[in-house]
């Protein structure tokens, strides 16, 4: 291990204040994260019997952070089984649903609790949100400076944009569309002006580079560019990104998609999005085998969605949806 991870790169620590207490997940706007943060400290403050030693924010059992990963806005889009609720993709706090972003995050702090939000490497066309919602649409931003990817289109040969997602996916193998996201990073996550910076965040998606990918001009991307690269390059752009603020051993920031060269960047990640079951092919097993293999090749840090992620409800022809027993045994993997 310290053999191969000499070449891989190797995980550095955690930033202390992960091990502070518990990380909540909080959604809904600023009143919905004060009042469920004020909920909890109350309830402890009354009655809950703790071995663990006061800590800032008054409570016998610590708060360490809260993450609210709708930061920036919150949409409903309608997949075949349910409407689900989803994410605008476009880094910068929502002006309307977090309007007061900056203060809530200075409310937090002030109880000894850090703030973490969301991101990943796409961008949403946010045209009809600005400037009610955000100061910048930066998918526009992106298109207009050709930061994009581009896949051929079959039937007139053109190129056109990458919309896998619904969005676009910027070119990290461009160093200058890298560095312009970087930036974002730094100025509307870390250090943005008027305050609300964050100390963590989900690194999410980057498994999504088509195999045909070009740029505006119909240029290949280049052989290097397979989707494990980029993933890697993303884990890079965000290390970079806390370098450049500053901030580093103070973030936390975790990471979905990985590749050989991952560990050096990021110092948590997570298994993805499995399904409430017990298989190894996406299910309970799945993990622990994930786990185990991304253990050996450099990843120390590891954890996935305790109970499994993706419900699938076609009843009566399909029914996937966790059991009291999964959801005990997974909190069991999770926790030791």
């Amino acid at each position: 291990m310290k053999a191969y991870t000499a070449y891989s790169g190797r995980m550095g620590p955690l930033s202390t204040w992960v091990d502070g207490g518990a990380v909540v997940g909080l959604q809904g706007g600023d009143d919905a994260v004060r009042g469920n943060i004020s909920f909890f400290i109350d309830f402890v403050q009354r009655g809950l019997d703790t071995p663990f030693p006061p800590r800032g924010n008054g409570t016998s059992m610590p708060l360490a952070g809260a993450w609210m990963q709708d930061w920036s806005g919150q949409h409903v889009f309608v997949l075949p089984q349910a409407p689900r609720v989803g994410l605008w993709w476009n880094w910068q706090y929502d002006r309307v649903e977090y309007a007061s972003w900056p203060q809530t995050v200075a409310w937090l702090q002030q109880r000894g609790i850090k703030t973490l939000s969301y991101a990943n490497s796409m961008l949403k066309n946010v045209s009809d949100r600005v400037p009610q919602h955000y100061p910048r649409n930066l998918y526009q931003e992106a298109f207009d400076l050709g930061y994009l990817v581009y896949v051929p289109d079959a039937a007139s040969g053109e190129p056109v944009v990458f919309d896998g997602y619904g969005a676009g996916l910027v070119d990290l193998f461009n160093p200058e569309a890298a560095a312009w996201y970087e930036d974002i990073i730094v100025s509307q996550m870390l250090k943005p002006e008027g305050g609300g910076g964050v100390y963590g965040w989900m690194a999410d998606f980057a498994e999504a580079l088509p195999l045909n990918a070009v740029r505006r001009n119909g240029s290949a991307i280049g052989r290097q560019a397979l989707p494990a690269a980029y993933a890697s390059k993303w884990a890079e752009l965000n290390a970079r990104a806390v370098a450049k603020a500053g901030m580093g051993g103070e973030v936390a920031f975790f990471s979905r998609s990985a590749s050989q060269r991952g560990p050096g960047f990021s110092a948590l990640y997570w298994m993805g999005d499995q399904t409430p079951t017990w298989d190894v092919h996406d299910g309970l097993q799945s993990t622990l085998v994930a786990m185990l293999s991304s253990g050996l090749s450099g990843f120390a840090l590891t954890h996935s969605d305790v109970g499994g992620y993706t419900t699938l409800d076609f009843a009566p022809v399909l029914n996937v949806t966790r059991s009291e027993e999964l959801q005990l045994r997974w909190s069991e993997l999770g926790a030791f």
